[in-house]
């Protein structure tokens, strides 16, 4: 059954996305939820939500249209239509819609998806166009068009199969990945270029990058995703460089970061804590 406003809000709860703020009457959320797996879809004006904190598991929203503004421990994410993003439970997450948005939902356990085990990057966007991605797509709004399972067991076995389907998403995508990667190394090479020159900026980011090298940003991280990282990741390693490089030089340290491109201390501090283990530099 297709419910509106407060009745829908009450799903997006259900599911771990807790809705902050007015509620959207328009807001209309078909979920399915269960101890261990849980797939949904939802579209709405404007929401606001925060994600309920669980380690256990993994939580993934796929942006159909519109988009989403995503703070993830302080660091503000955009994600736009044609891309997935995957949360780990434990994270401090908020989302904002930022325009009328459509987009699917699912958690599964935190286990063959957990990132580093598997080819799946948290709180980055990815995008996956293949033919598993499409099948896992349709086989969530079939179950949503139809009676809701009533066996524990049946919807355990189908969490089961959504799980495989998106692991083989993950496997075609690195597999095409890999074979076209001659062909974006180029876009890497150059863009690694603009990153040098334009670090410093602290209103420099993906976006800025994306239009400098006349490309989309899904584009562009399909070309970093072929080379390991993220085009963020590499503006924040050249950021936390240079930071270490200036500290030879002995100024206040809240000097050095700005100098460095970050916007604040605290921007610095978020980022360092994400790549600890990179760079290790103690406040004077």
């Amino acid at each position: 059954m297709t419910t509106m406003g407060e009745e829908s809000a009450e799903n997006c709860d259900e599911f771990g996305w807790q809705p902050r703020g007015d509620i959207d009457p328009t807001l209309v959320a078909e979920t399915t939820t269960g101890t261990k797996h849980g797939y949904g879809r939802a579209w709405s004006r404007t929401s606001t939500y925060s994600l309920r904190p669980d380690e256990r598991l993994l939580y993934l929203v796929h942006t159909v249209e519109g988009g989403f503004d995503f703070t993830v421990e302080g660091v503000t994410v955009r994600t736009e239509p044609g891309q997935m993003i995957a949360f780990d439970g434990g994270a401090d997450v908020h989302a904002q819609t930022i325009t009328d948005t459509a987009r699917y939902v699912w958690f599964f356990p935190a286990t063959r998806l957990r990132p580093g085990r598997s080819l799946l990057t948290a709180h980055e966007p990815i995008v996956l166009v293949n033919a598993p991605m499409l099948g896992l797509v349709s086989m969530t709004n079939a179950l949503l068009n139809n009676e809701a399972l009533t066996s524990p067991s049946a919807h355990e076995k189908i969490g089961s199969a959504m799980e495989n389907m998106l692991l083989a998403a993950l496997d075609e995508e690195q597999r095409i990945t890999e074979e076209s990667a001659i062909h974006r190394d180029g876009l890497f090479t150059v863009a690694q270029s603009v990153i040098r020159s334009r670090f410093a900026d602290p209103g420099f980011g993906v976006s800025e990058l994306a239009r400098e090298l006349s490309t989309s940003r899904s584009h562009l991280h399909r070309a970093f995703m072929s080379m390991g990282t993220t085009p963020r990741r590499e503006i924040e390693r050249y950021r936390l460089a240079e930071v270490e490089r200036m500290r030879a030089l002995a100024p206040a340290l809240n000097e050095i970061v700005e100098m460095a491109g970050f916007s604040s201390m605290r921007q610095y501090r978020l980022v360092q804590a994400r790549n600890r283990g990179t760079f290790a530099i103690a406040d004077a």
